[in-house]
């Protein structure tokens, strides 16, 4: 094994002397071995019978092998030996530009710095020469306390990897990418890959690397330049991908946005992001619908940031069609969905809630019929906030029952249902129509049959427009007791909640006689606030108090109620029909018996054209013979008279 390695190391310089392959690396000061460990490996060689090779003679034994001047060759690199123990950069130089050295890559400016490395390198060698030359085994050799030409290359090597990383470094700290990357392009450097476009890229991960604790002499620049690269085309690559999925999402195929989002995040091996293939069209609606919303491309972290987003979206329709609850309010409570107003004890609800829309959207055939984080929120609140109006109407329902309109006024108004409505005020009307429409449900459904929120809504609508009724009747019912008021009272009689017929000018003066006398000595202004309410009734019979001096209106008796003489929407009516009537009766009763007669008239002229009808052929005949007896008497009279002249002409002639 060791003649192998010696053989091998042998080929490797020869191979470099011709200028065919790179030199191989030395280990020199690398590697450390004991004494103990190489005079161990010593005395095994020696008990087999195998002498431990000199490697440090290779450059000898082979100057003879190579096609030049062996003594040109070996006095150059003497020479360099010599100037090197005198200290003499310039001969130093000057020997090593000698062809015969066979020596590259040598910079006159690091002059000094080749100077001190092969002094130390010298004075080493000499040092190994004398310990060496203690063995019993030792051979003499003219490089025993010389340089070899490998070992000046290695140390010109050494000082122009160390002067480039130097350069690398400065150049680094300067921030000067120009300078950083001639220094990386160094051939004694030997990085392959570099491209001047990634610049700013390797002055950032060198920068890192160098203000570390390795420092830019230990770092791998050819590993950080490769890290650099992959991450780049890693880049390039995945902002292709990237491209490809926003000119997708303006299409309508989710199959192949799918297919690119698979590709886009096998780009980074290390996400653990996965797509759904049955959410696919969630992910192209939702995404397309924010890209929309954006007005720009999505970037790859928004477009991770979906996908994270989106599966656990599209996990909830899976909870729903597995009809799994606990997985559903494990999805659910998903901090990274953000659903507001989860209740796990509505969980079932939450489930069939979201079945019905799935099937909702199944039928109607939608593009996307996995649900979407919307359309989950919004049944989340709609399904609490059944429940909570189901619990109001429960307590409505019990206010209701128990009859008791303050309590229901407290409570609609806690609910703010009614926040711009005077609860106090309507209490009584909310109870009563409430109270109506429980007991009509109850008889018409179940006993135990219960109000709802609608109905309560229905309810509140339906006051409000009883409200409005009694506040334009009030100001109707005030105007028909103000008389003093002529252009108000005719305005008055046009409100669309007095039903009269169309009234001539005398009737209208006996109506405003009558009303006078009816209300006579009445002022509005001087009543005391008791005696100005009038009780009127609405729809359904549902009486409601209206007080002509303050405009105030009450769905309860007042406490200081009493009679006092105004008159009434239905009672002025009533004024004006009968007028209407005593003045139009004489034209009433002579209408009646024209009716009558025109009726006995119609009915004689319809039983002569029924018998006529009857008795067509009998008709015909009589005219038939009355037409012969005719033409017959014609016939004779004609006949006696063409007879008579005859006789006249026969007797003149004789």
């Amino acid at each position: 094994m060791p003649r192998v390695i010696y053989s091998i190391h042998a080929l490797s310089l020869y191979l470099y002397r011709l200028g065919k392959a790179p030199p191989m690396p030395s280990l020199y000061g690398k590697a450390q071995f004991s004494d103990a460990a190489v005079q161990a490996m010593s005395r095994e060689l020696q008990r087999y019978g195998f002498p431990m090779p000199q490697f440090g003679k290779i450059g000898g034994i082979l100057a003879g092998e190579l096609p030049i001047d062996e003594a040109e060759h070996h006095a150059a690199i003497i020479a360099i030996n010599k100037a090197t123990e005198e200290g003499d950069c310039h001969l130093m130089i000057q020997a090593m530009d000698h062809p015969a050295a066979q020596l590259r890559d040598i910079d006159p400016s690091l002059a000094d710095l080749y100077l001190q490395s092969l002094i130390d390198a010298l004075d080493e060698k000499k040092q190994s020469s004398r310990e060496r030359s203690l063995n019993s085994d030792f051979t003499a050799d003219v490089y025993d306390e010389l340089l070899t030409g490998s070992e000046i290359q290695y140390q010109l090597d050494s000082v122009n990897e160390f002067s480039a990383l130097e350069k690398i470094a400065l150049a680094v700290e300067s921030r000067d990418q120009r300078r950083m990357m001639t220094a990386l392009a160094h051939p004694i450097l030997g990085i392959k890959r570099l491209n001047p476009d990634y610049c700013p890229a390797y002055m950032k991960a060198l920068h890192s690397a160098i203000s570390g604790d390795k420092g830019v002499e230990r770092c791998d620049l050819q590993a950080i330049i490769n890290q650099v690269n992959t991450e780049k085309e890693s880049v390039l690559e995945r902002q292709r991908f990237v491209n490809a999925v926003n000119q997708s999402l303006e299409g309508s195929d989710p199959a192949r946005t799918l297919q690119l989002l698979r590709n886009l995040l096998d780009t980074e091996p290390m996400s653990e992001l996965v797509v759904l293939e049955f959410a696919a069209a969630l992910y192209h609606e939702e995404m397309n619908h924010f890209r929309a919303i954006t007005e720009e491309d999505l970037s790859f972290e928004m477009i991770c940031g979906a996908v994270r987003t989106l599966t656990q979206v599209a996990h909830v329709t899976q909870a729903v069609d597995g009809r799994n609850v606990a997985e559903l309010l494990f999805v659910l409570e998903e901090p990274m969905l953000s659903f507001d107003g989860v209740n796990t004890s509505l969980t079932e609800s939450y489930m069939s809630a979201l079945a019905e829309i799935r099937r909702e959207k199944s039928r109607r055939g939608d593009f996307c019929s996995v649900l979407t984080h919307n359309e989950i929120q919004c049944c989340i609140i709609q399904v609490n906030e059944d429940l909570e109006r189901n619990d109001i109407a429960q307590v409505i329902q019990r206010a209701v029952d128990s009859g008791d309109a303050n309590q229901l006024a407290i409570l609609l108004g806690s609910t703010g249902l009614v926040d711009q409505d005077p609860v106090e005020e309507q209490a009584p009307l909310y109870l009563r129509l409430l109270k109506t429409l429980s007991e009509a449900k109850r008889r018409s459904q179940d006993s135990n049959a219960s109000l709802s929120m609608e109905d309560v809504e229905e309810m509140l609508v339906r006051s409000r427009e009883l409200a409005t009724e009694a506040e334009e009747v009030c100001l109707v019912v005030t105007g028909l007791n103000n008389l003093r008021d002529p252009a108000g009272f005719v305005e008055t009689l046009s409100s669309p909640y007095i039903s009269l017929p169309d009234l001539s000018r005398t009737q209208f003066q006996a109506c405003t006689k009558k009303l006078g006398a009816r209300i006579r000595g009445l002022r509005i202004e001087q009543l005391p606030t008791s005696k100005a309410w009038v009780m009127h009734r609405l729809e359904q019979g549902i009486p409601v108090y209206l007080n002509v001096k303050t405009q105030q209106i009450s769905w309860e008796k007042p406490r200081d109620y009493s009679e006092s003489g105004l008159i009434g929407l239905r009672e002025f009516e009533d004024l004006v029909m009968s007028v209407v009537e005593d003045e139009d009766i004489e034209p009433l009763i002579i209408r009646m018996q024209a009716c009558c007669r025109g009726f006995l008239v119609r009915e004689k002229i319809a039983f002569r054209l029924h018998h006529f009808h009857n008795n067509v052929d009998s008709v015909i005949k009589i005219q038939v013979c009355f037409e012969l007896k005719k033409k017959k008497k014609r016939f004779c009279f004609s006949f006696n008279v063409k007879l008579i002249c005859g006789k006249y002409r026969l007797g003149g002639a004789q």
